[in-house]
């Protein structure tokens, strides 16, 4: 099964379903789990002849969470892509920086 665009970006999120062009794919075997997550969440959808509407429906919210994930995790590869090209010496001073930061926050 195929969910494209915003629903895709709202699967990832929810399932952490990997994203290919704008589009999610997953099991057909998956549908119930992802159904039950929906209501839970108060997440209008349709899907044939199954429909669900919650008058708090939380779509826009989780959408704009689900693309605010995304985003980071882009970011987070990008750097990864990036670190891993350094030379040793470069990576040590870097990964030195990150953890006294985090060592500071207490994460």
């Amino acid at each position: 099964m195929m969910l494209f665009d915003d629903d895709a970006f709202l699967l990832h999120y929810l399932f952490n379903y990997k994203i290919i062009d704008d589009r999610v794919g997953f099991p057909e075997n998956a549908l119930n789990k992802i159904i039950d997550k929906l209501n839970e969440m108060h997440i209008n959808y349709k899907y044939a002849n199954l429909n669900e509407e919650f008058d708090d429906n939380k779509y826009s919210k989780i959408l704009i969470e689900s693309n605010n994930k995304f985003n980071l995790e882009k970011r987070v590869n990008n750097i990864v892509t990036k670190l891993n090209e350094l030379n040793v010496k470069d990576l040590n001073k870097i990964l030195k920086l990150i953890e006294d930061y985090l060592n500071e926050r207490k994460v």
